[in-house]
């Protein structure tokens, strides 16, 4: 039987639009790597797949420390601040998807304080985090489904690859 963030690929895969090339990345390439690599028109990106079982309780944060290995919010933070594309493409038990940028799994991870020590802290998160509640992270990054999801990833991506004339000396 396939685990629940195999289905998230399995679905991603399906729907891809035509011309985009995904590549499921069994994790060879290093602690924390993302599970999916996307290359569109010379773009490169990547999506961490996650699924999210619904809290029983509407403020208990829907994303906690324990739904990422231990690398793999510093690997999103670096690729963002090395000017990379990187995604955590997540469903939750009610079907929900949610596209987050990895830049910002700090806004959205919930830190237990005993937990968090400062040579672990992400970059520009102190201490504790209590993390987002499931209509929270609805509110800021839910999709419609993965048609929406594709289209907003590729609009980031003409921002992202179109340059100013004469940003690079020409």
């Amino acid at each position: 039987m396939r685990k629940p963030e195999q289905k998230v690929w399995d679905e991603i895969s399906r729907c891809k639009p035509y011309g985009v090339r995904l590549e499921r990345i069994e994790n060879g390439l290093g602690s924390g790597t993302a599970d999916i690599y996307l290359l569109s028109r010379g773009i490169n990106v990547w999506f961490e797949t996650k699924f999210l079982p619904a809290p029983l309780r509407s403020n208990t944060p829907i994303i906690k420390q324990s739904t990422f290995e231990k690398d793999q919010p510093k690997w999103h933070m670096s690729i963002a601040v090395n000017g990379g594309l990187s995604y955590v493409v997540a469903k939750d038990s009610l079907g929900q998807w949610y596209l987050i940028p990895g830049r910002d799994i700090p806004k959205v991870l919930h830190h237990a304080p005993r937990r968090v020590a400062p040579a672990t802290t992400l970059q520009g998160v102190a201490g504790a985090s209590r993390g987002m509640t499931r209509s929270e992270l609805r509110a800021k990054y839910a999709v419609a489904g993965l048609p929406e999801l594709f289209k907003r990833v590729f609009s980031q991506q003409i921002q992202v690859a179109v340059r100013p004339t004469g940003a690079l000396g020409g």
